[in-house]
């Protein structure tokens, strides 16, 4: 969702506040070894000090210009000040309403990779016959890759519902760390988890389908190396992290028990969750398996802050305009009728007042008159929404859902003030409403 190609920028920006770099897990990259191995190569000194670190991929900017699109879903952030002016710019754009309408250009990895080929000036750079890093002079930054391999998609190992998967991926050469699910496989990797510390243990019977019920198994034992921090990257100044909401919970509690069997060495594992279900469960879970999650935040807390070097735009944040809306629809639940107040609408006398007059009796929405944007023009008025009454009719509700929908279908304008509430709203009507203004006496 937007929420969480938004948050996900705030949440490392968040995370570095206490000076730990941020080591960044899709919750569907599962950890068949400790992440730090990934650090172990032996790599030459301009890619020890490597402001992001991530896989190679090949999908969208970057893949034809440099030959690697970043992959954001097992990406290690340094806490340096190219890395943090990296992120600012990206947020700049959010919070000033200049993302992309396309909901694939406005993705994190598009996003990301769009901004280095834009400024960055990088050129791939190659070590021991690998493309392994890249200079990006133009931000002062660099980037690069783990070994090739280390990071596998789903069925790289073999067949991921043998019992055997996680050893095998383990002995290969060079072992995997991070499995990344892709077509659906990483649900196969819930199906026999490893047990959480102090969790009864059980040997389940092989499954006979992927809609087997999870049943909790000992983990496959992990190799007898004792990891040790590799030079300039300090796992004790790192912390992960993985972003999700309450449709994914179930899939992170597979992802936590992978990581703690992974008995990893990084500092700590941070948890940024993205609404008030996920927010409470997950505060329950981490009281029943204390010691795994070091610290829990509500992401939709970051989106109200502005971490860019800029003012915030005129209008509200893009979060406001799109729960104004949901929160009408949530508020109507109950079949009431829905008066909104601008925080800096005062009020003097009672706002019932307002109602008194019998042509409000019917109306689907009442509202005053601006004069600003669609509207105007076309009907001699611009409904303003800072002080609205919505009526709870089929109407007024299937209003409010088209707008959202526009939301949730990425088909909102890029243009911070033709998405306010009051622009949408008003277009709405200027385009399907054929509306007519009557004055009364």
């Amino acid at each position: 969702s937007d929420l969480y190609q938004h948050a996900i920028w705030c949440s490392v920006l968040e995370l570095m506040k206490d000076g730990e770099d941020v080591f960044h897990f899709d919750t569907d990259a599962f950890a068949f070894n400790d992440p730090w191995s990934l650090f172990e190569d032996v790599w030459p000194q301009e890619m020890q000090v490597a402001d992001i670190v991530t896989a190679c991929d090949c999908f969208g900017p970057g893949c034809k210009e440099f030959g690697c699109s970043l992959n954001p879903g097992v990406m290690f952030f340094r806490n340096s000040d190219p890395t943090k002016n990296i992120l600012k710019s990206i947020l700049r754009r959010w919070e000033e309403g200049t993302v992309p309408a396309d909901t694939n250009q406005r993705s994190d990895m598009f996003m990301l990779n769009q901004y280095l080929v834009d400024h960055g000036q990088c050129s791939l750079k190659t070590f021991r016959d690998r493309n392994r890093h890249s200079p990006c002079p133009g931000l002062n930054f660099t980037w690069a890759l783990f070994t090739h391999g280390t990071i596998a998609r789903g069925s790289s190992c073999g067949d991921p519902l043998a019992p055997d998967h996680a050893a095998r991926c383990r002995k290969q050469k060079p072992p995997v760390a991070i499995v990344h699910g892709r077509n659906g496989l990483e649900v196969k990797f819930c199906i026999h988890p490893p047990a959480l510390p102090g969790e009864a243990t059980t040997t389940a019977p092989p499954p006979t389908s992927t809609t087997t019920m999870i049943s909790t198994t000992s983990a496959a034992p992990l190799p007898t190396t004792v990891m040790t921090e590799a030079s300039l990257n300090k796992a004790s100044d790192t912390i992960a992290f993985t972003v999700f909401d309450s449709k994914y919970m179930d899939m992170f509690i597979c992802w936590a028990r992978w990581y703690a069997a992974s008995k990893s060495i990084i500092k700590a594992l941070d948890i940024v969750v993205l609404d008030e279900a996920a927010d409470q469960k997950m505060g329950a879970w981490m009281k029943q398996h204390p010691g795994i999650v070091r610290r829990k935040f509500l992401g939709t807390d970051f989106l109200s802050r502005t971490y860019a070097d800029k003012p915030r735009r005129l209008w509200p944040s893009d979060m406001y305009q799109r729960v104004i809306w949901a929160s009408i629809l949530e508020l109507m639940k109950d079949g009431e009728h829905v008066l909104h107040i601008d925080t800096d609408a005062f009020v003097f006398l009672d706002p019932w007042n307002l109602f008194n007059d019998r042509l409000y009796q019917e109306a689907d929405l009442a509202a005053s008159c601006d004069c600003f944007g669609p509207g105007c023009k076309e009907f001699g008025c611009s409904l303003n929404p800072g002080v609205m009454f919505f009526r709870n009719s089929d109407p007024m509700r299937s209003v409010v859902k088209t707008i959202l929908g526009l939301w949730e279908t990425g088909k909102v304008s890029t243009d911070a003030h033709h998405k306010s509430d009051m622009f949408m709203l008003n277009q709405l009507a200027v385009d399907h409403g054929t509306c007519k203004f009557e004055n009364s006496k």
